[in-house]
């Protein structure tokens, strides 16, 4: 699995993200599994010279247990059930 979309201070801008999906199909990967990327890249599907994503959705977890940027923190897990809305 991979993160395009995702750089070191979280998100990151669509041409960046963009840029990564390239360098992943470079690479040989048509096929990305995203496990959390907070960038939006379904733009992407309708571009056929880059890999295809299946995405899992923006993770969700409570603050400061992964890089910044990454999950969609929640303080209290009564948070939830808006969260996944």
């Amino acid at each position: 699995h991979c993160h395009v979309g995702l750089g070191a201070q979280g998100e990151v801008p669509l041409d960046e993200a963009v840029t990564q999906a390239e360098t992943e199909r470079d690479a040989g990967a048509l096929l990305l599994r995203d496990a959390g990327s907070p960038t939006d890249t379904r733009r992407f599907d309708d571009r056929p010279d880059l890999p295809r994503i299946i995405r899992a959705g923006r993770h969700l977890a409570r603050p400061k247990r992964y890089q910044r940027g990454f999950a969609a923190e929640l303080e209290d897990e009564w948070q939830l059930p808006d969260a996944v809305a």
